[in-house]
């Protein structure tokens, strides 16, 4: 926001009025509910932002207030408080919207959702973290092509609910950057080939997603994250299995697959890419199907060598392996060891290396690590431990401070 910008933050007691022009100068002021009409009228349409939180619109028409006396309006964010209604009807009108977020609080209809992407026809970013399904399949319409990213949670009481196609608005947003789908269980709810056809998508993710997507025919992704979407994957691995080609130049930079049960080092490899240099973020937390010489295998192909961010807590790893990690992976900063059953060895190979950029080692519940290996890591200059503060196997309790 520039200067002479203000936000409006909408609470409890009133309307907030947050100053842009000097940080001294950003305490709240209160404004009663009967004041909105008259501050929208004050602020000279120089609100970019409204924040609406902890109140309750006895009122639907505040809203279109709002909307309609600050032309320049660009952030729109609803924490509670408000009704499809109003929104729908306000959105309309907002002709300067690039933002929209509605909070986990906030409880919205698939068929408002639509109807709000096809009115804002400037909105770029738009998070509905709570969706409810209608008894009808909504009509994607309208203008979408500002949209850049688009995030869509489907809500717990309605995951047993039959989950519409997503296919039609795929087709309407080809240049989507990033998308993040939440609890979308249907097998239908995406076709095949449907996320082939967004040739901009840089993020991918998906929580709770069991229908069959292939990663590899999109060209431009560089971060996947899959969570609970096991069907996915076993799907994935069968493709992969049946040889079909990597359809992307290079690889994923950062890949977060946490607590896939069936994840077997093929797919990882299919999910990574054939241009290991450009990892730069790993999770395989809890999977466990990985063995160690399987992981030894993936540091020796080279992917490893670049990355900053890891994390192998309750995976099959070993101190051999920390041991040939810690020769190559001279960019790492942060790795996550947690509940594994490497020792000591593991721990001094890693923060011995004097190349080591290593800032932050995760070694809770590691029950075969001595006192003394985390004693010795927690006296390095810079680098940060967490680990449980007692000793394994039954012996004295001592507090590592």
């Amino acid at each position: 926001m520039g200067k002479d910008k203000l936000a409006l933050d909408i609470y409890k007691y009133g309307l907030r009025k947050v100053p842009d022009r000097d940080p001294k100068l950003q305490a709240a002021v209160n404004i009663h509910q009967a004041d909105i009409r008259q501050y929208v009228h004050l602020s000279q349409n120089k609100a970019v932002k409204a924040v609406m939180s902890r109140f309750a619109m006895q009122r639907p028409d505040n809203l279109h207030h709002i909307v309609s006396g600050c032309k320049g309006l660009e952030h729109l964010e609803f924490r509670s408080g408000y009704s499809n209604a109003s929104l729908i009807k306000a959105t309309s009108i907002a002709e300067n919207l690039r933002c929209l977020l509605l909070s986990e609080r906030c409880e919205t209809t698939l068929d408002c959702l639509s109807q709000i992407l096809g009115k804002c026809k400037n909105l770029v970013r738009a998070e509905f973290h709570l969706i409810t399904i209608p008894s009808y399949t909504p009509q994607w319409q309208g203008d979408m092509s500002s949209l850049q990213i688009l995030t869509m949670k489907i809500s717990s009481k309605a995951c047993t609910s039959t989950v519409p196609s997503f296919g039609p608005l795929i087709e309407r947003i080809p240049q989507i950057r990033e998308l993040n789908l939440e609890r979308w269980k249907s097998e239908t709810a995406i076709p095949t080939a449907g996320l082939g056809t967004m040739a901009h998508l840089q993020k991918l993710r998906l929580v709770g997603f069991q229908g069959e997507v292939n990663p590899r025919a999109l060209p431009s992704l560089r971060i996947l994250e899959l969570r609970a979407c096991d069907l996915m994957l076993e799907r994935f691995s069968a493709l992969s299995t049946r040889g079909t080609p990597d359809l992307r130049a290079g690889g994923v930079t950062e890949l977060s697959l946490p607590s896939a049960n069936y994840l077997r080092m093929n797919t990882l490899l299919q999910l990574l890419g054939s241009t290991p240099l450009g990892l730069r973020r790993l999770s395989l937390f809890h999977c466990a199907m990985i063995n160690a010489i399987e992981l030894n295998n993936l540091i020796c192909m080279g992917y490893m060598d670049h990355v900053v961010e890891l994390d192998l807590s309750g995976t099959r790893v070993t101190d051999t392996v920390i041991e040939s990690l810690a020769g190559r992976a001279q960019q790492l900063k942060m790795i996550r060891l947690a509940q594994t059953e490497i020792t000591g060895v593991a721990v001094k190979a890693l923060v011995r290396n004097r190349k080591s950029k290593l800032k932050h080692l995760d070694i809770r519940r590691c029950y075969c690590i001595s006192s003394d290996a985390v004693a010795f890591a927690r006296h390095l200059k810079g680098l940060t431990v967490d680990s449980n503060r007692q000793e394994s196997n039954g012996k004295k309790k001592i507090r590592y401070e």
